[in-house]
This record gives structure tokens, sequence and C-alpha cells, in this order.
């Protein structure tokens, strides 16, 4: 008996445990203001700057001296942060193209009946995921329309 009641003492002890610590994360959580991630990536390094310099100078009460040398920081790490951006965004672009590349390759080996298994495999292993519009036809027409876009452009 007295085994039984130490074992329900220990699990409900846990149970207690783990909701309090849910809860401080949750508070944890609420105290930052959520920010837009798209609204930071469509900005300029001199607005982002300044953005983040006013934000640490409501806080902090800086003096005008500090307040340019913070901005001047602040503008370097946003352009290095843009610059960083910007060469992931062109490595990615260049990954895709050669994926897309070989994809096309693959299909123009491959018969009807073979693609049509071959998006069948897909569906069933992708399960939920294929039924949201990922399937095949639909990455056809996207590839379709990024290379209208791209032989537009250039």
């Amino acid at each position: 008996m007295k085994k039984i009641l130490s074992i329900a003492i220990l699990l409900s002890g846990i149970g207690f445990g783990a909701f309090a610590q849910e809860k401080v994360n949750k508070e944890k959580r609420q105290h930052r203001p959520v920010r837009e991630k798209k609204e930071w990536v469509k900005r300029t390094p001199e607005e982002i700057a300044t953005k983040r310099t006013e934000m640490l100078d409501k806080e902090l009460n800086f003096t005008d001296q500090q307040r340019q040398e913070v901005y001047k920081l602040n503008l370097e790490r946003a352009q290095k942060a843009k610059a960083i951006q910007e060469k992931r965004r062109q490595e990615h672009q260049a990954a895709r193209k050669e994926f897309m590349a070989h994809r096309e390759k693959f299909e123009k080996i491959l018969t009807e009946e073979q693609k049509q298994k071959l998006k069948n495999k897909y569906s069933k292993e992708s399960g939920a995921k294929f039924r949201k519009g990922r399937d095949m036809e639909h990455r056809r027409m996207r590839i379709d329309s990024l290379k209208k876009k791209e032989n537009s452009v250039g």
C-alpha cells in the first residue's frame, strides 16, 4: 500500500511540475512582442538600424553620442545581415534551378505510365501533405510559372 501511495505522489508531483513549467514558458513568450518576420525582411538596413536604435533608446535613454554610436553599430550589423540574406537567396535560387533541370531531364526519360507510378508513390509517402496541393501536378505548374518569369526577366 505504501509503495502505491508513494508512486501516486511521485507521479502527481511530476505532473504538477510539468504543468508549472508550461505556465512559465507561456509567460516568457507573452513578454516579448510578436514581430512580423516579413515586416523586417522588407526593410532597408537603414530602417532596421533606426528601428533597433529607437527600441533600445526607449529602454536605455541614450545620450546623443551613444545614440549615434549604437546606430552605426546597428547599421553595420543590418548591412551584413542583408548581404548574407541576399547571398543565401541567390544560392537557394541556383540550387532550385539545378534541381528543376535535373527533374526535367529525369521526367524526359520516363514514360507516362512510369510518371503516373511515381506520382502514386509520392502520394502514398507524403499522405496529408500530398492532399494539401503539393502533388506533382501543382509542382509542375509552379515550375512552368517560374520558367515563364525567368524567360520574361532574362
